[in-house]
């Protein structure tokens, strides 16, 4: 779908409340994957950008997020919308994937949202992603959302690592 080689699969399959599966597309030149060994001297150079698509294996649910890794660090910026204007096709490849595999996308906005799990109150994102977290739903997610409902992107300092979010379909 976005051609050979620029898919990272960074499941977290060690965890036994983690239920999603997650991959991280390139959408850097030359297709630098987040595991690629040239991935430092790309960033060097350029910021490293990303789309994160998160499967849930509970129901058919997704979310998607781009991830900007700055130039000269790795500090991460995170976006529900496409950091640039060129990486707007990815969104429309992404929702023709989710249409032709009967997957709900959720922004994040529904990600917080609560929901009954065995009597108790929590975030859709806890119950059907990751139940790692706390029940509310991750920080990360609940700044992102306000960033992303404020006109802004989500900015975390020196996170490689980071687990993430996504668009509402309208």
């Amino acid at each position: 779908m976005f051609g050979q080689g620029t898919l990272d699969d960074i499941s977290d399959f060690d965890l036994e409340e983690c239920l999603e599966l997650t991959f991280l597309i390139s959408l850097n030149r030359g297709g630098i994957k987040l595991s690629s060994e040239d991935l430092d001297l790309f960033l060097e150079e350029e910021d490293a950008h990303f789309l994160e698509l998160s499967l849930s294996r509970e129901k058919p649910l997704a979310y998607r997020l781009f991830r900007k890794y700055l130039r000269g660090s790795w500090d991460l910026v995170l976006s529900e919308e496409p950091f640039l204007p060129e990486h707007r096709f990815a969104l429309d490849r992404i929702d023709l994937f989710a249409r032709g595999n009967g997957l709900l996308l959720l922004d994040t906005e529904v990600l917080l949202e609560g929901t009954d799990l065995d009597g108790d109150i929590v975030s859709v994102y806890y119950k059907y992603f990751n139940q790692g977290h706390d029940p509310e739903g991750p920080q990360w997610l609940k700044e992102l959302n306000h960033k992303t409902n404020n006109g802004g992107r989500h900015e975390r300092k020196g996170t490689m690592g980071f687990k993430p979010p996504v668009q509402r379909l309208g």
